[in-house]
């Protein structure tokens, strides 16, 4: 039977309520808590002011019923706290333990958990036992996080790193763990070798699961990707003489990713993605970015909610107006020529949607160009920037 070191204490803190977090003991946590029933960034005002302490508890929200707190939340000490816009607090803490909610009431502007916390310490050293674990645990995470997003990879040192088994478990769940409901199993495990072993479990079910969706994603590439090549050798042609007919009578256009060995890129692109964007005057590339859930961020000390941004760029002109010219082609004195083409009707109409987006989103636009070097077509976008 394993021996424990255990540490228990009833205590009064700050609630901070999690609508899309779970926090974890044993890492530096960033937090973005936006004002909800609970009155979170009350409560973490209140304590950033005080003890520094606070429950972290995640808000479990199931179909056909109200949203309720889930009973195992983690003690944090809170580090730094930022205003970040309205209603919204930006929150850089350490996780510090286990506790289980037993009750809360309201005090004041914000909400204050009873709680049990609950320390359970392993035996000390580097038992059989503890390597082991520590070894299936990170073979575990090495495998994920190969088949995750390439940032995954590169929290493998960390990984490899800790020594501790129930610490490491704890890390792999925030970190590479898709599912909200996965991180709560866990989170909700007191006693370490059961929490090695869950988090063991899911691992080899989110690893069953990710190697059927690389071989499913392998095959249609190969599939989609030997069609596209197929079909360009036999018609020399990327798509129909009537493409655009039969894409004018759609609702959208959903297009996939182009190109294949043995067709050119440039043919690719100038034969089918821009005659599709000239015909029907694509003129907005909108590119969001966020970062996933379970995604692991390659910038430090930054929450996943943090990263979300839209990059938004023109679609039809500049060096994709196709102006140039290929001269004294494969002769020594061979020259080429790509035009960058700038209209004030291209530029304005590409700022103002950008301003709009913006303005709807209540975010900042940020414009960037290249004008201390491109000292025509970028000081002029710079120009009709400003004059929007």
């Amino acid at each position: 039977m394993s021996q424990y070191t255990v540490k228990a204490q009833n205590l009064s803190l700050p609630l901070v309520a999690l609508t899309t977090t779970v926090a974890f003991p044993g890492e530096i946590i960033n937090l973005e808590v936006s004002e909800n029933s609970f009155d979170s960034c009350e409560a973490l005002r209140e304590a950033f002011e005080g003890s520094k302490y606070a429950l972290a508890i995640p808000i479990v929200s199931e179909e056909g019923e109200e949203p309720r707190l889930f009973e195992v939340g983690t003690v944090i000490k809170i580090k730094q706290l930022i205003n970040a816009g309205e209603k919204t607090l930006r929150c850089i803490a350490e996780g510090m333990s286990r506790a289980t909610l037993t009750s809360y009431r309201r005090t004041g502007k914000f909400n204050t958990a009873e709680v049990i916390c609950k320390t359970i310490a392993m035996p000390d050293g580097p038992g059989i036992k503890n390597q082991a674990y520590t070894r299936r645990l990170t073979d575990a995470a090495t495998k994920i996080a190969k088949l995750l997003p390439p940032p995954a990879e590169s929290i493998l040192p960390t990984f490899k790193s800790i020594k501790n088994p129930a610490l490491l478990a704890d890390v792999i769940a925030s970190n590479l763990f898709i599912k909200f409901e996965d991180k709560l199993e866990v989170l909700g495990v007191f006693e370490p070798y059961r929490r090695i072993e869950t988090v063991l479990a899911i691992a080899e079910d989110e690893l069953d699961v990710l190697l059927l969706e690389s071989e499913l994603h392998k095959k249609t590439r190969e599939r989609i990707n030997r069609g596209q090549r197929e079909y360009y050798l036999r018609e020399g042609r990327m798509m129909p003489e009537n493409g655009l007919e039969l894409l004018e009578k759609q609702d959208a256009v959903f297009l996939g990713a182009v190109g294949y060995p043995g067709v050119p890129d440039h043919i690719s692109l100038w034969d089918l993605l821009l005659v599709i964007r000239k015909h029907f005057d694509q003129y907005i590339n909108l590119r969001p970015v966020k970062l996933l859930r379970g995604a692991p961020c390659p910038l430090a000390n930054v929450a996943r909610e943090e990263i979300d941004m839209l990059f938004v760029r023109e679609n039809s002109e500049g060096e994709y107006a196709g102006s140039g010219a290929w001269l004294y082609k494969d002769q020594p004195n061979e020259v080429v020529i790509q035009n960058g083409v700038f209209s004030r009707h291209g530029c304005e109409r590409v700022i103002r949607y950008a301003f709009e987006l913006a303005r709807e989103q209540k975010k900042t636009l940020t414009s960037i160009s290249k004008g201390n070097a491109l000292n025509y077509s970028m000081v002029f976008w710079d120009q009709i920037f400003a004059e929007v």
